[in-house]
């Protein structure tokens, strides 16, 4: 049936054709109304489809986006937890390095105005040789352009280094030593080896009046050579042995409050970069005992004292 059948129907005049007609119309009616309900059934359905692709789509956008803020914002965090990192440890580098330098800058001037004091040519002799021995130490503490290597992450320079006159050097009116009289070699820094037990003596001295006592143990088989610095101290609790090692750490009531609390720590990661233990111990007597234990050699080679002619 087509919209064209109603017009002869009507036109003709016979009231059977005009409700025949009528009775089209209705059909096509109801087909119209069928075939409108069924597009907008599809459009409807085509809608919602468009609607959840747009939400989907701006939902991903949306998530994209954020992972892409997030990122930048985790790695605008890390840059600067970096940079913060590397500001804290050239501070420390820095701070340890004004802690090093203050010693020989010390001994330097008390032995400048040693040598003004005297007019005896062999004491100034060994006057002078002390002032380049602490010049050369200013030098080797001074370089601005290894400071985090010399005094945060470290990195030695080893070579073979005598125990024996590295300790003897060190002996003054309140240092004594108990030593070999055959040398002691290790492979290490003789810097570092040499700023470990500076740190040591300032720490004894500062918390004993007596004299303090640097004792050296060669090698035995199965173990390596062993530093100790031993003070007549009020020494340390058991629990402190340990913490005096973190840096900025200072006793509990201790009346020597000018310190930074960084020689210790100093010593033990200049000690440990060179493959040794530093630990604290109380002996029975009473003090403090500091010792500095160096691992066995695994192909022990003979000091040149000890190798026969």
């Amino acid at each position: 049936m087509r919209l064209t059948d109603i017009e002869p129907l009507i036109l003709s005049g016979r009231p059977d054709d005009t409700e025949k007609a009528i009775r089209i119309a209705e059909s096509l009616h109801a087909a119209a109304n069928t075939h409108l309900n069924g597009v907008r059934r599809q459009l409807q359905t085509s809608l919602y489809f468009m609607q959840v692709t747009v939400l989907s789509a701006a939902l991903l956008s949306g998530m994209f986006g954020t992972g892409l803020i997030l990122r930048a914002l985790n790695a605008t965090r890390r840059e600067q937890e970096n940079r913060e990192a590397r500001e804290a440890q050239h501070r420390q580098a820095l701070g340890m390095a004004a802690h090093e330098l203050r010693r020989p800058l010390q001994a330097l001037l008390l032995s400048t105005d040693a040598l003004r004091g005297t007019e005896n040519l062999r004491a100034r002799e060994k006057i002078l040789r002390m002032i380049e021995d602490h010049a050369a130490q200013l030098a080797i503490r001074t370089d601005l352009e290894r400071l985090e290597l010399m005094y945060v992450t470290i990195e030695p320079r080893p070579e073979r280094t005598d125990l024996n006159a590295l300790t003897a050097r060190l002996e003054t009116d309140r240092v004594r030593t108990r030593r070999p009289t055959t040398p002691v070699h290790v492979q290490a820094d003789p810097n570092h080896l040499r700023q470990v037990l500076e740190n040591l003596i300032e720490n004894a001295q500062r918390y004993s009046d007596g004299a303090v006592l640097i004792t050296l143990d060669p090698a035995t088989p199965g173990s390596g050579p062993v530093l100790r610095v031993l003070d007549d101290g009020p020494g340390l609790s058991g629990d402190l042995l340990e913490r005096v090692f973190e840096v900025g750490f200072r006793q509990p009531g201790s009346p020597h409050r000018e310190g930074r609390g960084l020689g210790l720590p100093i010593a033990r990661r200049y000690a440990t970069a060179n493959g040794a233990h530093l630990s604290l111990h109380s002996p029975d007597g009473g003090g403090l005992e500091a010792r500095l234990t160096f691992p066995a050699a695994p192909d022990s080679v003979p000091d040149d004292s000890q190798v026969p002619a």
